[in-house]
């Protein structure tokens, strides 16, 4: 039977604060005009993220989902994170595979990615890899073999 894994998209996979205030600080020296462009627009992968999420992906004892806890009065933030993970992976691995949630404790599934308790992640049934937090997963490299020591 096949491992689930989920991964988080916002600081794990997607650079979201540092884009984030890169637009914030321009917009604070432009004139107050109407902004139709998403933070998620100009969102870069995480270092090391994306390979290392492609190459979970090609694993095929894990099933992969993407998790994202969006702003829940940003209407548009919803659909960013589907738009921006559809650009950097195939159809067949993102297609109906993110999952929206605020709630992640109610997941059920064997490994949860995530650098921040909030959320649920410390009340995660499986084993919550708290990547970036945890000193035993510093970068997405000890996370790699973490999953795949834990198949062997």
């Amino acid at each position: 039977m096949k491992k689930i894994v989920y991964v988080s998209i916002d600081r794990i996979i997607a650079e979201i604060e540092h884009k984030l205030m890169l637009q914030v600080c321009e917009c604070l020296q432009m004139q107050p005009t109407k902004n139709d462009i998403s933070v998620y627009d100009i969102v870069p992968p995480v270092s090391g993220g994306l390979e290392a999420v492609h190459s979970l992906l090609k694993i095929p004892q894990f099933d992969v989902y993407f998790i994202s806890t969006p702003y829940w009065p940003d209407d548009v933030a919803w659909g960013d994170r589907k738009f921006w993970a559809e650009r950097l992976f195939d159809k067949q691995d993102i297609e109906k595979r993110l999952i929206l949630c605020h709630e992640k404790q109610l997941l059920i599934g064997d490994y949860l990615i995530d650098d921040s308790w909030m959320n649920g992640s410390i009340k995660f049934m499986g084993q919550w890899i708290a990547i970036g937090v945890d000193s035993k997963f510093p970068t997405w490299d000890e996370v790699l073999l973490h999953l795949i020591k834990d198949q062997v």
